[in-house]
């Protein structure tokens, strides 16, 4: 069993990527979806599918800029005020769920997204080399043959 968020706190983070406009990795609509079936059978949460989540959360809690006085804003606060970095829990959350890096070679096309996600986190939070790296690994996946992913 894996943790997960209350349901409330899950859209925001996702908004927040959609509404920065920086990058895409997910189909909004399928995200979404995806994410209440997570809550409506937790049990049967894919690992690698709770890893993207989570980095979303770091990085949706990385980013936001809510709206003074919203209740985005009140959620958003009440994260940054706890006393460990929740960004960076959400953060190695991620990475101990299923970590693109491990397994490197046999990675599906979730590691692509994964890595992507890992390279923004490491930008957001002020740690160049560490993006510049998983931006290479990103990189190479990418251009892999598109018959690799289908297996």
């Amino acid at each position: 069993m894996y943790y997960l968020p209350r349901q409330t706190l899950s859209f925001r983070p996702a908004d927040v990527l959609q509404t920065h406009g920086l990058f895409q990795v997910f189909n909004r609509k399928d995200f979404l979806d995806t994410l209440d079936s997570c809550y409506a059978d937790p049990l049967k949460v894919n690992p690698s599918w709770l890893c993207l989540l989570n980095l979303v959360f770091a990085i949706g809690l990385v980013l936001a800029t809510p709206a003074l006085g919203s209740t985005d804003a009140v959620v958003v606060d009440k994260l940054r005020k706890e006393t460990f970095d929740q960004a960076e829990i959400f953060y190695t959350n991620a990475k101990s769920l299923d970590d693109p890096i491990i397994g490197f070679e046999d990675a599906g096309f979730w590691s692509i997204q994964a890595l992507h996600l890992m390279a923004v986190y490491m930008l957001a939070v002020s740690k160049r080399n560490t993006a510049f790296a998983y931006f290479g690994r990103f990189y190479i996946l990418l251009k892999r043959p598109k018959a690799a992913y289908e297996n």
